[in-house]
């Protein structure tokens, strides 16, 4: 799919905002450090380069692409830039996307584009491919029945052929059909399938070459969907236009627009799949709308959006990507998280199971590029890149039990290694003692001051993994235990908040955070009458307990980060049943 990228390099991410707050009109895209690709998911095509067509669920190399600074998918190719300014495409070749000088059939190794050289950035749509060069001039090759090229005609090409006119450009863009372009004087411009008002000009006219998308002025970047279009200003605002049938948009109605319309603020980046859109906010943090059938928004629902709404499991992202039913961001620790459909493993994390909130991509470090096809994911992992400085703590696993007893056995997971960090929260729903249990230090007790009270240990893992941890009350009570460790050297901050009222929605308490790449482990419990169930945004749910009858204890366990250094602000949990009795915990795991 059409995935939009970074403006400048992600080892220079915590620059971005600034730059693009300041800067007049846009720049050329600057290159990322070179570095390996990696592909996984389906390979029917032979997408993912390997030499085979052999689909696998986890990230492998691809051969001798060690050098790479771009890359981007369509439906069922790819196309990398190399550091010398030569491409390289592989996959599908039913429309001459492969740029190879011939049409049909696939190539399942990385090809040589005819007679380019000298570029700075490519792009792809559903079965075209684009690539702009260092004076400014566009180039294209592949399927052209609307005019996606820009050549003036609707002509296949299965060379590189010029977008037509004399304008020069900064940066480019697909969709299915139609291609976009910011020109070197910050305006956008459209060429291709318009019969929906994906190219933003008023009409619902296909063009063959060139035109202008609206008004809109100072664009550093532009993403394109199915049928819609996305662009982001130099003041952090993101635009949209085009078909709207599943909230594309996400200017809150279903209405398709000709022009473009402003969704949100404070974005550093854009990428978008076939009926959805992602922005890379400012904090780190990745919005979506759209369709989510598949679960493609990663909110934990598959509810369709016609307003943002936040991807959860992802923070500190550096830079976004998206597949026709999927998403990726890659974290400013370089490793990958992904959510969506996974029909073909494109998930990367071993299974076929599709995820509705993001997961861990295993085996990949010092990522700055991640791109989705159809079924297909890639990234570009920099070669040499140095270490990160102070690392990450990794969440490794959670266990937990619920009962109405005066003791509670819980398990260590088997997957728990010596030194981890292990945090249990403890809740009961009377006013009970608990000591800490042997070798587990005291974080914190806390209570509503009348028949609610939690209490928070760590320790570091020791002995055999897969013991258990028995907590003792000084009577019967209804109690739930939650158990999570963590890869990291140690709690370094807690904080509690107890309910003053009644409601559904719990705050917790913001934390310190003195040491980047650290996790932060909220826990609430609350006192109620059924089980509940718990949405939480921008963090991992890791467990929900609950116990059984009246005066039950029920609990959400979940994480975020990496964080960086600073104040972790308060997070929000809703659950299904208002109580006003509840507790909510934030504890910081240093890397």
């Amino acid at each position: 799919m059409t995935i939009a990228r970074s403006v400048v390099t992600p080892v220079l991410t915590t620059l971005v905002a600034a730059f693009l707050l300041v800067l007049p009109a846009p720049a050329p895209a600057l290159p990322t450090p070179p570095g390996e690709v990696h592909a996984w998911g389906g390979n029917a095509f032979g997408e993912l380069g390997d030499g085979t067509t052999d689909a696998h669920r986890a990230p492998a190399p691809v051969p001798g692409m060690d050098d790479v600074v771009d890359i981007h998918t369509g439906r069922e190719h790819a196309v990398a830039l190399r550091e010398d300014g030569t491409v390289l495409t592989w996959g599908s070749n039913q429309m001459g996307q492969l740029g190879g000088g011939t049409t049909g059939g696939q190539r399942p190794s990385p090809g040589p584009v005819a007679g380019l050289d000298g570029v700075t950035m490519v792009s792809t749509g559903h079965y075209h491919s684009l690539a702009l060069r260092s004076d400014g001039s566009l180039w294209t090759w592949g399927y052209n029945n609307v005019g996606q090229l820009g050549d003036g005609t609707t002509t296949n090409r299965n060379r590189p052929v010029r977008v037509s006119g004399t304008r020069t450009y900064a940066y480019v863009a697909a969709g299915r059909d139609m291609s976009y372009a910011v020109a070197t004087d910050g305006t956008v411009w459209a060429w291709g399938r318009g019969d929906d008002g994906q190219l933003g000009d008023g009409t619902l006219v296909n063009h063959s070459t060139p035109v202008r998308v609206g008004a809109l002025t100072e664009v550093v970047q532009v993403a394109g969907g199915r049928d819609h279009g996305l662009a982001l200003r130099t003041d952090g605002s993101v635009w949209a236009w085009g078909w709207n049938a599943y909230g594309q948009l996400g200017d809150g109605t279903l209405t398709d627009r000709t022009s473009p319309v402003q969704v949100l603020t404070g974005a550093t980046m854009l990428a978008a799949g076939a009926h959805h859109s992602y922005a890379l906010r400012s904090d780190g943090r990745v919005a979506a709308w759209g369709r989510n059938y598949r679960n493609e928004l990663g909110d934990g629902t598959s509810t369709q959006r016609t307003r943002p709404v936040t991807v959860l499991g992802v923070g500190g992202a550096v830079t976004i990507g998206s597949g026709r039913d999927h998403g990726l961001a890659a974290l400013a620790d370089g490793t990958v998280r992904a959510w969506g459909h996974n029909s073909s493993g494109q998930l990367g994390d071993g299974t076929l199971t599709s995820r509705s909130t993001a997961v861990a991509v295993p085996g990949l470090t010092d990522v700055v590029r991640v791109s989705g096809g159809a079924e297909f994911s890639v990234a570009v992992a920099a070669t040499g890149a140095p270490p990160e400085p102070s690392g990450t703590a990794e969440f490794r696993a959670v266990s937990g039990a619920s009962g109405n007893a005066s003791s509670v056995s819980v398990a260590v997971p088997a997957t728990v290694q010596a030194g981890d960090v292990l945090v249990l929260f403890v809740g009961t729903n009377r006013l009970a003692t608990v000591p800490a249990p042997a070798g587990w230090s005291l974080l914190g007790v806390a209570t509503d001051g009348s028949d609610l009270r939690s209490w928070a240990f760590t320790r570091a893992a020791t002995g055999t993994p897969g013991s258990s941890v028995t907590v003792v009350l000084d009577a019967t009570s209804k109690i739930d235990v939650s158990l999570a460790a963590y890869d990291g050297s140690a709690v370094t901050a807690t904080a509690s908040r107890a309910e003053t009222g009644t409601g559904a929605s719990h705050l917790s308490a913001p934390v310190t955070v003195t040491t980047p790449g650290s996790r932060v482990v909220h826990h609430w419990v609350s006192k109620v009458n059924e089980v509940a169930t718990w949405s939480v945004a921008d963090l991992v749910p890791r467990r929900t307990g609950a116990g059984s009858g009246s005066g039950q204890v029920v609990s959400l366990t979940a994480d975020g980060g990496p964080a960086p250094a600073g104040t972790w602000p308060a997070r929000t949990a809703t659950a299904s049943v208002a109580s006003s009795k509840a507790i909510a915990w934030s504890v910081v795991v240093a890397p």
